[in-house]
């Protein structure tokens, strides 16, 4: 505990006296920076004021008079911008030596200190001048330490890790690491910055210069809001490399902070974008959005906007996202849908919330030799969640089915045994499995256009196949077939490793309502929501609902995709897709140009 020692003679201190005693930068002792701090006590408080010996230790420092107050500033901070009050602020109110010490120890007085002795004092050389004067031995040092900093930029680490890791190698003793002491100015945290800056500027002069040779490029674009509810806008450009000889190449091209999401805001940063980078906009002859009408709107949307000043450009709404769409609609007007959702999210929240009850389903799955997996939660913005929520929910239902039992969780036990609802787990498995297969094959980055036509052709006839005919129904599935063949007796069995049975019977009836599916079943509700009341739980009533909501995927696939022959006409551009004989060849020719000019 201090001790604290009032003195009678704090204003016969010498000025100078005290700043040999106060105030070393790198060797204050503490004891005498409390007995200075901590005078004695009087009965009024003594003002205080700025020290004009201040300026012997610290040139940096100047004093300001504003209004009766005096402020301190910092000239270099003030010279190169730094945030704060010692820099572009107003300046510093506390006339204190901590204040002054707290400064002189921050991050951003440091970056400037070694800015304004670059630059004015002329005692160091900026990095690229200092390598240009690098014989080959210390140039590969530098190299060195640029290739750590390019592996915590490729690996998205953070920066402050640049330095840690530059000690982790001169520890290992890695080849061409440089000694820190020597090569101070690239192993800390500010030469990590530069470096990565240079790395930056060096892409993007590499970018522009391709974009500027290239004789057409695209955009893709795609509005986002973070966590501190910012609104951004990101952008990729894929272009042909070599000057319009060499294959095409997509890049990352910017994130840019916009206002708001207005088609003509998005409009105006990505046009200012384009000049900043002296990109010719007559060359811009495709742009990809996510859909939003403030992208695709037939008057103010930014690809309207677009139009307006190239009209032979192409807007196109993400192929992966039109699918994503199909599959978050379809079940929309569907009761027993809308409730196999319900119950897939109340198994996840069920599950989630105690990590002893997780713990509880991965062993009794490995008892049950199942593969021991976590319940998955369905999200709305991801695409392939909705079909990986249900076929993990079949997988594991066996033990969600033993537990609620177990635990007389009457409520959802009762209604996930019903069997049209188990009927309807195992379909919607199996129709969105088909679907995450042909979402993963539109997300391929290097995607033929011509191809696009002809999966989603293949997925239809699959889902045809399986689903819409009578005679062949369920025939191929992964899921549904299983269960139609475990269900003929009335009841789901399963059995352990130990030869323990787990039995679960299976009620035909239809779905009891709660409150709030009373509410969208209800015939006046159902009927100005285009619903209906549920099935009454038979096997017919489940095969007419499963062809009903394969039918509304088949539909919604070929709604989302009207431009499906434009896509084909691009068949005029490669060979490989041409016929053998000469008629045939000119026939599709002119159809497929006549389409193109059509467009255009």
């Amino acid at each position: 505990m201090f001790a604290w020692k009032p003195s009678n003679e704090t204003n016969d201190i010498n000025i100078n006296n005290e700043l040999n005693d106060d105030m070393d930068l790198f060797d204050t002792d503490l004891e005498s920076l409390t007995q200075e701090s901590c005078s004695s006590k009087t009965k009024e408080k003594p003002k205080r004021k700025f020290r004009d010996a201040w300026r012997d230790k610290f040139p940096w420092i100047r004093c300001i008079m504003q209004r009766e107050k005096t402020l301190m500033k910092c000239t270099w901070c003030e010279k190169y911008a730094s945030p704060g009050p010692w820099g572009v602020g107003s300046g510093c109110i506390t006339l204190q030596l901590d204040a002054i010490l707290t400064h002189v120890n921050s991050s951003g007085h440091k970056l400037c200190a070694s800015k304004w002795i670059c630059d004015v004092e002329g005692k160091a050389m900026s990095i690229p001048k200092h390598v240009s004067q690098l014989d080959d031995i210390n140039k590969n040092k530098v190299i060195t330490t640029m290739k750590l900093m390019y592996f915590i930029a490729k690996k998205d680490l953070s920066i402050a890790t640049y330095q840690e890791l530059c000690d982790l190698a001169v520890l290992l003793e890695v080849p061409n690491m440089p000694k820190q002491h020597d090569y101070i100015s690239y192993t800390s945290r500010y030469g990590g910055y530069e470096f990565l800056v240079a790395f930056g500027k060096y892409l993007l002069e590499i970018q522009s210069s391709n974009l500027i040779n290239s004789p057409y490029y695209s955009l893709m674009l795609d509005e986002s809001t973070d966590n501190g509810l910012e609104l951004h806008l990101i952008m990729y450009v894929t272009y042909l490399q070599c000057g319009g000889c060499g294959p095409k190449q997509t890049e990352y091209m910017g994130l840019l902070k916009i206002p708001n999401g207005k088609g003509r805001t998005i409009y105006e940063h990505v046009k200012h974008l384009l000049g900043d980078r002296c990109l010719n906009m007559n060359k811009l002859i495709g742009l990809a959005t996510d859909g939003a009408s403030s992208m695709i709107g037939s008057e103010i949307g930014t690809v309207t906007l677009m139009k307006n000043d190239i009209p032979n450009l192409v807007g196109v709404h993400c192929i992966a996202h039109r699918e994503a769409l199909v599959i978050s609609d379809v079940s929309k007007d569907i009761p027993e849908l809308i409730l196999v959702e319900k119950i897939a999210n109340k198994v996840y929240a069920w599950a989630n919330n105690s990590t002893k009850r997780t713990h509880e389903i991965l062993e009794l799955l490995e008892q049950m030799q199942l593969d021991a997996h976590r319940p998955l939660q369905i999200h709305n913005i991801r695409w392939l969640s909705r079909g990986q929520v249900m076929e993990r929910l079949v997988s594991i239902m066996p033990a969600i089915l033993t537990i609620w039992k177990k635990e007389n969780l009457n409520e959802w036990y009762n209604k996930a045994c019903i069997y049209s609802v188990q009927f309807c787990f195992c379909m919607m498995a199996d129709v969105l499995h088909l679907m995450n297969i042909l979402s993963l094959k539109l997300q391929k980055e290097n995607l033929d256009v011509t191809s696009i036509g002809a999966e989603i052709d293949i997925t239809i006839s699959n889902l045809r196949r399986s689903f819409l005919r009578n005679d062949t129904f369920a025939d191929g599935t992964m899921y549904l077939s299983k269960f139609l063949r475990c269900s003929k007796v009335g009841f789901l069995e399963i059995e352990d490793k130990d030869g323990v049975t787990y039995r679960h019977e299976l009620y035909f009836k239809q779905i009891p309502m709660d409150k709030a599916s009373q509410n969208d079943t209800n015939p006046n509700i159902a009927k100005s929501k285009g619903m209906r009341p549920f099935i009454d739980g038979s096997l017919e009533s489940c095969i007419k609902l499963s062809q009903n909501y394969v039918q509304n995927v088949i539909d919604g696939l070929n709604a989302r995709f009207p431009d499906l022959s434009l896509f084909n006409a691009a068949k005029l551009f490669s060979p490989c897709h041409y016929a053998d004989d000469d008629v045939i060849r000119d026939s599709k020719a002119k159809t497929w140009l006549g389409i193109l000019i059509s467009h255009l």
